[in-house]
């Protein structure tokens, strides 16, 4: 029976290294490609068209999430699994909007990776119970962004906790900056804050901020 194909994607290359010849030493999964960032990791699932991508979401320039994002639309047949040590609010809802297959966390075993394969590789589901219990925690919180701000809202939230300007958000969302300046005081209306600086901590609170940045 043909192996399942995966692709892996992590900005770690030792990591890379050493889960390919992990993986390959399955014999029902064969690695057909590899990538330590997420454009070049997208350019490589678009050749190999993987049946499981095994994704990073901390990485510098594209992040998992923009690239899971894409993944969705080029290769739509790819089972994505996450494998990362980041965990907040914001990446907990993303993976669930993105449909991703599953979670492992890297301080996870690597039984529990090979599981995760397997259960996504027969087209089942595998999240370690890190992730579901901060989703059942976290997530149920009355305050968490998702119950409170529209998608757009939270989009326009992210940018801001970055500094960027109403003129440049309304470049990157299509919109116009009198638009920005109106989400912005629906945002704050929505949180009762009451200056941008209490707009910020809210956001880090809950892990509202662009991934790579934290490569910087």
């Amino acid at each position: 029976m043909k192996p399942t194909s995966v692709v892996i994607i992590d900005d770690e290359e030792m990591l890379v290294t050493m889960l390919k010849e992990w993986v390959n030493g399955m014999p029902s999964f064969k690695v057909v490609g590899s990538a330590n960032e997420g454009l070049d990791g997208l350019e490589v699932c678009r050749r190999h068209k993987p049946d499981i991508v095994l994704l990073d979401i901390e990485m510098p320039g594209m992040d998992g999430l923009a690239v899971a994002r894409q993944l969705r639309r080029d290769v739509p047949d790819a089972s994505i699994l996450v494998l990362t040590s980041h965990l907040n609010a914001y990446c907990v809802y993303e993976v669930a909007q993105l449909g991703a297959h599953g979670y492992v966390n890297k301080t996870s075993s690597l039984k529990d990776l090979e599981d995760a394969l397997h259960q996504v590789a027969a087209g089942g589901q595998y999240f370690s119970p890190l992730y579901h219990l901060f989703r059942t925690k976290r997530m149920s919180d009355a305050n968490a962004f998702q119950k409170i701000l529209t998608p757009k809202e939270t989009a326009i939230l992210i940018l801001l906790s970055q500094g960027i300007s109403d003129a440049e958000i309304g470049q990157r969302l299509k919109i116009t900056p009198m638009t920005v300046a109106t989400h912005r005081r629906n945002v704050r209306a929505k949180l009762n804050v009451h200056s941008d600086r209490d707009l910020i901590r809210y956001a880090q609170s809950w892990g509202l901020f662009p991934l790579h940045s934290m490569d910087a």
